[in-house]
């Protein structure tokens, strides 16, 4: 049991999980998120830390001055998420 982590992937945030037998392709960028086993990601697939971190709270405030809201990714065992095309 282990995990593959092809070059240039990272992980933009420390709470992320990985379950058992798990690849991530090239240039994957993973938020917070919780990877169940046996998950393969294609190469460059990014998995953000929900649809809302850049939604503003307040319309009238500048974006830099709003607080971020993330929110817990999770992909179930034995799934496949393929590339996306350019």
């Amino acid at each position: 049991m282990g995990c593959q982590l092809s070059f240039g992937t990272y992980f933009t945030h420390s709470e992320a999980e990985l379950g058992d037998d798990v690849y991530l392709g090239s240039r994957c960028l993973v938020g917070i998120a919780t990877i169940g086993d046996n998950v393969l990601l294609a190469d460059q697939v990014q998995v953000l830390s929900g649809g809302r971190q850049h939604m503003p709270l307040d319309s009238a405030a500048p974006q830099e001055d709003q607080e971020p809201r993330y929110r817990r990714v999770r992909i179930g065992p034995n799934s496949w998420i393929g590339a996306g095309q350019f």
